[in-house]
Parts: structure tokens; C-alpha cells; sequence
């Protein structure tokens, strides 16, 4: 291992890549080993070329030759965005999740006004501009929507653009179908919801949605004022690409999400365009990573609409000529680019996957939907529209709804002058953080049971993880206002207020196929997921690999696997340590899930726990043997005091419920007392540990409660007595003893069993007894618990002897000059 090692690092060190980190890890484990375990030593010189090569890569990690700083991927890579919490909200939520959310309006000022001589219609155009000319796309949106269907249009404007409708489009369309607001008029509508939008952005939009809303609107178009409206397209605007009785060519087909996460959907690379066959197309907003990586989602057979289980809500259009693409395309692939028809009438996508959708033509098709249409303003608006359509897709998933793309082009886009390098300053987050929005997106689980309440916190965690700002929380607490005063019908969601903790990354890995997943149950109680049959419960096991952790592993894979059990399906992860020995978990690799680390690697323990995102922990990875800690005191206390304080800081507010492995080794001294001679020792007995391990241990229990006290982490502390199991370690009496008589048997040792004191008394357990008390404490516990684990019986060490040797009483001598076995 130390030469491949080497190897590696002579790589590393002579290449440009960012991939040194990692590998400088591995060097570290390799250098330093294991203290405690015992494998071959490397030899003196193999160690010397790893020190030299260890030292060469910090310097070079370091960007500073010789400094000797500590290792970092500055000098040779960024640092990607995470979806991690960053911040706090300080601010207050309005609402709570109850019925009354959908309701009452807060301030009564907007109220439906679709009356008068004022537009009335049920099909709304909206668009924004700032152009002092007619551009385009009103001009013919007038011409082949409002003149010839049932369609109005809004323009919203700002403070650096024209006042009124442009004079050239009075002229042909009646001023019952089409309505400019200047700064003044959305002031006036609009309330403190307008007067707190930002001026010249591209939100101001959000006005021209809530007058449509406002004047009777139940079907909305999200059009550019530079997209052009194919005459040909208006019957599928009007009635929808999903009416029902679509011909059999232009049968619908479903995009399912794998196991990726994110699983993101690239419609662009579908299309027929006039474009070299290997030239690579995205839209804007499609992760980078993804460009050219193999597709994280699956394209399926053609799916008839009346098999299609979820509402289409919201059908997002491609555009011809100038396509949304981002400003890396434009500024390194050739324009323009025409998709006329794709193969198949539309794409509809199955939860967990995602795809950016804009606001340059998208329909909203649905009243159920137009709550969704709310713009982001402390974002840039190249980026305001994504963001958007990512946190609409995970809201339309709780209400039994998706979106849609639609299989031919229903616009023609003459891009207004764009300075391309001024784009891509714009677009940075779009950049940096979208796929780390949608990974947060599809593994959020939401604590509200309404949908207003559920858009707010949406954005409050948005904020928390960095994607948006402060005001942006307050500026979605008056968009839902706003809806409420003018009327506007919340649609319900289709889950209960309890249960499911299950994001819809993990519903679709559990269900295989993503279109079959169930939707998430509200909120995230762990004793609404562990009372479940349904449900997949994530179970992270330090120390998976030892005796009791592989039993646990073990026992829980088992419940899994019987099929008329009354409990949760279990997901089970496992943390050991590079190059541990796996034989333990024999039968049960495949059903399992590893992560690898060290308890004392803090940022690692608080990266698996983001990935693993657990429900249940059992915290078994310790120095675990009695007698070693009083030589090895340091690494005692490190691994068990400072390993069980990492897991516990890195589980902190997530919700888990965690068991911290103690020991009776805690009551020490105690045991000796005349008090507890001859009957068992009750958690109410003083502790007085004699040993580093038992100190480490009573330590590990302080931790746990004060996690709980102070943090109101769900823990409890179990005080293991001796637990044997095939496996386990040979410092145990009974575990040595029968290891000398498999000895004897097999001629390996004279026929004498070595022992010590035999009148000690133990209170032992076989462990796979314990395994299932063990989950069912974790289950029903209460928090800040501390229990005695065992048999309630001590029985001398010489019975157990007896029992060892008894297997076959002719092959042992007993030789009781030995006072200290092995």
C-alpha cells in the first residue's frame, strides 16, 4: 500500500489536476496507520520516500514551495458551491402550515378587480420591457392571439422604459385585450408588494403576472418581448399540448430520473437542429458538470396521456434561431440554431428530474400553478427565471403535478442586442450553484402542510444555503399576501401533514423508477418514518465492521428482507476506516451502503452525514478494548472522546436519532460495592471508572447529553456489559478461551487452556441476542436516556471456561498457575 501510494503521489505531484487533495489523504492514512491494529510494517526506506514525496505535495497544495503551510486546493482548483447552510434567518415566518393559510387575505388592499371596463380574460399574455420601439414579440403576439383567439395581454414596464402601450399597437387591438402598467400603475395594484420590487430588474415582471391574475386569469404565457409566436402554434398554446385527444404521432414520452443527483434532463439534446450531429447544445441553466457527462436521466417508451399519472402544469417551449442558450455557448458555438420538430409531441418529466425552464415562453396552463410564477429579485435576472422553474418543479411534485416540454418549437427568437461577456458575468450563479440547487431541491423535505407555507420556507432555506438573500424571504411573504387578498385558490398538496421523511431523491431510488415514486408525507418526523411500513429509513453505523456493528447491520438488513414484517424499510450505511477488514460483514456487502473515514477527521464525518442525510445512527467506532487504553491513553481518549464529540456536532440539528455506544466499564469501582455484589447494577449507581476506557466512555455519554440539553439532538447512551460473537475480539475471556480450544483441536496447541482469575464474574450476552433490543431502543427511546445492556446475570469466569472446554472434555488440562492469560 505505501509503494502504490508513492506512486500516486509522483503523479500527483508532476500533474496540473486538482485531484491532489484526496490522494494527500490517502498518503496521511498510509503514513501514520493505525494505532492499535496490527498489519505489516512498511520497511524504513519505503517510509522515508513517503515522507518526501508527503512533504512535496504540501508544499505544492500549499502554492508555496518550502513553506511547510498546511495542504489546500487553492493553488490548483476553485472550490465548488455546496448546499450546505451558510447563515441563519433572523426574520419571522408568517405562515405555519395550517388550513388558515389558504385563505384570508393579510391586507385586503388588491382584491379581484375583473370588472368594469378594465381586461377580463381567463387566457393571459405577460410580458416586460423597456423598449421605447414595438418590439416584436407583442407586436405579433397582438396580431395572432389577441385579434383572432381568447387571449389578453399585460405589459409590465419600469422606471427607464415607456409610459404607455405603444401607439402602433393601439391601433389594432381593442383596449379591453391589452394593458401597459407604468411605475405609477403598479404602485397603484400592486401594493407594498410593488413598492418593495426592485426597480429596473427583470422582476418587475411579477407585476404583469399578479394584474393577470388580478383581471381573471386561470391560463398565463411567460413570453420575451423578442419571441416571436408562430401562427401555427396558437391551437397548441390555447389548448395545451395534453388535451386528451392528441393523434397517435404525437404521443407524449417520459423522462424518468436515475439514481443521480440531481437528475437533469437536457431537451436540447433532442431536437433536430441545423447544426453538425456532434456539436453539443444546452439550455441555460443546465449544470455544466453535465455538459458532456452521460445522461442522468432516462428517456422511456411513449406513454399515452390517460396512462400519465401527474397533471401537466407548466410546458416549456424551445425556441428557433437564437435558442436560451448560456452566454459560454454563445460565446464559443455557432448561432443560429433551428430545432423545428423534435421526435416525439413532448417530454414530460417524472420527479426527481429536473429541467430550466425561462420565462421567454412558458405556459402556465394551469390556475394550480400560477402561485409559481413569482420571479426571484435579489438575484440577477439572467439567473432569476432558473432559480424559479427549479423551486416550481419541487412544489408541482407535492401537488401530484410536473412540467412538461413541448415537442415542437412554438417561438422564433430575434435576440435584442446582448453584450455575450456581460451575460456571462450575469449568469455566474447560473454557473456555480444550479446543480448544487437542484441536489438541495430534490433532497429537501419540507416541515409545512400547506403550500403557501411550503413556498416560504422553500426560500428561507434558499437563503440559508446562500442562493438568495435576505429580502428575498420577504419578498415571497408578499407575492403569497398579495394572492390571498386578491382571492387566488391555493391549490392542496396531495400528502398528509405527517409522516414521510423521504425526500423524492430517495423515493425514487427506493421505488427504482423515478415516475413511480409516492410523494413525500409532509413533515419530517422520525417516529412518523420508523412507525411506517412504507417508508425508507436511512441508518448510518459507525464502527459498521465490528462485532456489534456488523450484527446491527446484519439485523437490520434482515428486517428489511422479510416481507410480513410491521416496521420500515431500512437503508444501511456504514462508516469504517481505509483498508479496514470487512470479513464481519459477510452476506450483508451487497444490501449495504460503505463510507470511509475517521472519527477524528472532522470535516469528513460532516461530509458523509450531508451525503448520507441519516435518520437513525448507531455510534459504535471506538478504541474498544479495556486493557489497551492504559497503554494507549491518547489514542483512547482521541478516538473515543474526540471521534463521538465530531459525529455528534456533525449531527446537529438534522433530526437523527442517535445511540452512542458506552460501557459498564463507567461504573468501575462501583461494581465492587457491597451494594451491588450478588445483584444487578441499576443506571442509577455512581459512576467510577478505573481505566482510560471507561473514563473515554463516561466522557461519551456527557457529550450525548449535552448534545441533547443544549442542541436537542435526539440521543441515547447504552452501557454495554460484555457482548461476544463469532468475530469478535480475542482480549474477552470466552472469545480466547474457545480460540485455544479450536487451537487444541486442530493440533496447534499443547491440550492446556491458559487462563487468569477465574472467580471474576462477567454479565455476558451473545450480541446477536442484543442486536434487535438495540434498534428497538433507538425506535422508542426518549432522548437524553442512559441504559444498562445485558443479561442480568453474572456468572463466574470459570463457568464460562468450563463452557469452552467443555465441547470436549478429554482434549484440556487446567492450569491454574496462570493468573494472567492472554
Amino acid at each position: 500500500g505505501v509503494l502504490s501510494t508513492v506512486a500516486l503521489l509522483e503523479v500527483v505531484s508532476s500533474s496540473d489536476d486538482g485531484d491532489g487533495e484526496g490522494i494527500y489523504s490517502l498518503a496521511r492514512e498510509a503514513l501514520i496507520g493505525d494505532e492499535g491494529l496490527t498489519y505489516p510494517a512498511p520497511a524504513p526506506n519505503e517510509i522515508d520516500s513517503l515522507k518526501a514525496k508527503v512533504v512535496e505535495l504540501e508544499a505544492k497544495l500549499a502554492g508555496d514551495h518550502g513553506s511547510g503551510k498546511s495542504p489546500s486546493l487553492e493553488g490548483v482548483s476553485g472550490r465548488l458551491f455546496t448546499e450546505d447552510i451558510k447563515r441563519e434567518f433572523t426574520g419571522r415566518r408568517i405562515f405555519d402550515g395550517s388550513v388558515s393559510d389558504e385563505g384570508a387575505p393579510k391586507n385586503g388592499t388588491i382584491g379581484s378587480k375583473c370588472s368594469g371596463g378594465e381586461p377580463c380574460c381567463s387566457n393571459w399574455i405577460a410580458i416586460t420591457t423597456i423598449s421605447e420601439d414595438l418590439p416584436d414579440g407583442p407586436r405579433v403576439a397582438a396580431d395572432v392571439m389577441l385579434i383572432t383567439g381568447n387571449w389578453c395581454m399585460v405589459v409590465a414596464g419600469d422606471k427607464n422604459g415607456p409610459r404607455e402601450l405603444w401607439p402602433d399597437l393601439k391601433k389594432h387591438v381593442a383596449a379591453s385585450r391589452a394593458v401597459f402598467l407604468n411605475d405609477e400603475d403598479q404602485v397603484a395594484i400592486g401594493g407594498v408588494f410593488a413598492e418593495e420590487l426592485p426597480w429596473k430588474h427583470f422582476g418587475r415582471k411579477n407585476m404583469a403576472y399578479l394584474y393577470a391574475l388580478i383581471h381573471g386569469a386561470e391560463k398565463i404565457l411567460d413570453l420575451d418581448d423578442d419571441n416571436i409566436i408562430y401562427t401555427d402554434s396558437v391551437e397548441d398554446i390555447t389548448n395545451g399540448v395534453f388535451n386528451g385527444d392528441c393523434c397517435p404521432e404525437k404521443v407524449p414520452t417520459t423522462v424518468s430520473a436515475t439514481s443521480a443527483v440531481p437528475s437533469v434532463f437536457n431537451p436540447y439534446s433532442t431536437g433536430v437542429a441545423n447544426v453538425h450531429p456532434e456539436e453539443v447544445l444546452w439550455p441555460r441553466g443546465f449544470p455544466l458538470r453535465y455538459i458532456r457527462r452521460e445522461r442522468s436521466t432516462t428517456i422511456t417508451e411513449p406513454t399515452p396521456p390517460d396512462t400519465w399519472a401527474r397533471k401537466v402544469a407548466v410546458v416549456q417551449t424551445l425556441a428557433d434561431h437564437d435558442p436560451d442558450f448560456d452566454a459560454i455557448y454563445r460565446l464559443t458555438r455557432p448561432l443560429p440554431v433551428d430545432f423545428h420538430q423534435l421526435a416525439t409531441s413532448a417530454f414530460l418529466l417524472s420527479p426527481p428530474a429536473f429541467t430550466p425552464l425561462n420565462a421567454q415562453a412558458c405556459l402556465f396552463k394551469e390556475y394550480d400553478a400560477l402561485w409559481g410564477l413569482y420571479l426571484p429579485v435579489t438575484v440577477h435576472g439572467r439567473v432569476s427565471d432558473i432559480w424559479r422553474s427549479f423551486v416550481l418543479q419541487r412544489l408541482l411534485w407535492d401537488l401530484g403535478a410536473s412540467v412538461a416540454v413541448a415537442g415542437r418549437t412554438w417561438v422564433r427568437q430575434l435576440r435584442n442586442s446582448h453584450d455575450y461577456l456581460a451575460d456571462f458575468i450575469a449568469e455566474a450563479d447560473v454557473y456555480k450553484k444550479s446543480e448544487a440547487m437542484m441536489k438541495f431541491l430534490a433532497e429537501w423535505v419540507p416541515t409545512s402542510g400547506t403550500l403557501p407555507a411550503r413556498l416560504e420556507e422553500v426560500y428561507v432555506e434558499l437563503y440559508r444555503r446562500g442562493f438568495v438573500e435576505e429580502d428575498e424571504v420577504y419578498h415571497v411573504q408578499r407575492w403569497i399576501e398579495a394572492l390571498m387578498s386578491l382571492g387566488y385558490r391555493w391549490p392542496t398538496v396531495v400528502s398528509s401533514a405527517t409522516g414521510d421523511s423521504r425526500s423524492w431523491a430517495d423515493a425514487a431510488m427506493a421505488n427504482g423508477d423515478g415516475h413511480k415514486a409516492v410523494p413525500p408525507q409532509g413533515v419530517p418526523s422520525p417516529a412518523g418514518v420508523l412507525n411506517s411500513t412504507s417508508r425508507a429509513v436511512r441508518v448510518w453505523i459507525t464502527g459498521i465492521n465490528g462485532m456489534i456493528g456488523s450484527n446491527i447491520a446484519k439485523a437490520l438488513v434482515g428486517l428489511s428482507k422479510t416481507e410480513d414484517v410491521k416496521g420500515p424499510h431500512y437503508a444501511v450505511f456504514g462508516l469504517v476506516r481505509y483498508r479496514a477488514n470487512l470479513g464481519n460483514l459477510a452476506g450483508v456487502l451487497e444490501d449495504i451502503k460503505l463510507t470511509y473515514g475517521d472519527l477524528t477527521d472532522a470535516q469528513r464525518i460532516q461530509d458523509i452525514i450531508r451525503e448520507v442525510r441519516p435518520h437513525m445512527v448507531f455510534h459504535f467506532a471506538a478504541q474498544a478494548i479495556n486493557g489497551v487504553s492504559f497503554q494507549s491513553e491518547t489514542l483512547t481518549y482521541k478516538s473515543n472522546v474526540e471521534g463521538t464529540s465530531n459525529v455528534m456536532q456533525a449531527l446537529r440539528g438534522t433530526g437523527a436519532r442517535v445511540l452512542v455506544a458506552s460501557s459498564s466499564t463507567v461504573y468501575g469501582s462501583t461494581s465492587d460495592s457491597p451494594d451491588y455484589i450478588g445483584r444487578p447494577i441499576p443506571e442509577s449507581a455512581p459512576m467510577g471508572p478505573v481505566s482510560p476506557y471507561g473514563v473515554s466512555k463516561a466522557a461519551t455519554e456527557m457529550i450525548c447529553l449535552q448534545q441533547h440539553k443544549a442542541h436537542g439532538t435526539h440521543c441515547v447512551a447504552v452501557r454495554l456489559f460484555i457482548h461476544v460473537s463469532p468475530g469478535g475480539t480475542e482480549a474477552l475471556a470466552l472469545q480466547e478461551f474457545c480460540r485455544q480450544v479450536a487451537m487444541i483441536e486442530g493440533g496447534k496447541q499443547e491440550p492446556v487452556i491458559r487462563h487468569g482469575a477465574l472467580k471474576t464474574r462477567r454479565d455476558t450476552t451473545d450480541v446477536r441476542d442484543s442486536a434487535t433490543q438495540l434498534i428497538k431502543v433507538l425506535e422508542t427511546s426518549a432522548p437524553g436516556e442512559v441504559y444498562n445492556v445485558g443479561s442480568y446475570v453474572a456468572e463466574a469466569v470459570a463457568a464460562a471456561e468450563e463452557d469452552a472446554q467443555g465441547i470436549d472434555d478429554q482434549i484440556a488440562e487446567f492450569d491454574s498457575s496462570r493468573h494472567n492469560g492472554v
